[in-house]
């Protein structure tokens, strides 16, 4: 206002323009809001299924990729899903996998998901191939994991020693 009492010309049009300019970024703001609100829904109500299409993809790479880097990951994974559906899979690998490090993956895997909950047959498969495993495996590491694995599902007797014995030659 000027000192005759008049507004200065323009200045009505500019507060206008302002109040308009702090309205439309007010609704950008509460648009984002919402938005963003909306993208968290939608990933947390999709995750939940997402843990058991995992275990039967790991599942699937345990048993059947060519890689393995790929089954050991597999075999890890399963562990730490603590999933019972992982016990046989990890038998199977345990006792036909050719490479020790997915066999003691497998062993390791055996022996925190077999637990007294666990089916009273698939202990069993698990305790029988486990021994089998302590007791014949070509890998010292393999054997190793399999006596701490059956040691922690409680099954006992140590059976045959964890290294096998030296054939000595004879002189004659």
């Amino acid at each position: 206002m000027t000192q005759t009492g008049r507004s200065q010309p323009g200045v009505a049009p500019l507060r206008a323009i302002r109040a308009a300019a702090i309205r439309i970024a007010a609704i950008r703001i509460a648009t984002i809001r919402i938005a963003s609100i909306a993208a968290l829904l939608v990933c947390a109500l999709r995750a939940a299924p997402v843990r058991a299409d995992n275990v039967a993809e790991l599942v699937r790479q345990l048993g059947e990729d060519d890689s393995d880097k790929v089954r050991l990951s597999a075999a890890i994974n399963l562990t730490k899903l603590g999933d019972q559906r992982a016990i046989l899979p990890l038998v199977k690998a345990l006792g036909n996998d050719t490479d020790k490090g997915v066999r003691g993956a497998a062993a390791v895997g055996l022996g925190k998901l077999v637990t007294d909950r666990s089916d009273s047959r698939v202990k069993k498969m698990a305790a029988a191939v486990l021994t089998q495993a302590r007791d014949s495996d070509d890998s010292d590491f393999v054997r190793g994991e399999a006596a701490k694995a059956l040691k922690a599902i409680g099954v006992a007797g140590s059976g045959r020693s964890r290294r096998r014995p030296r054939r000595v030659a004879r002189s004659t």
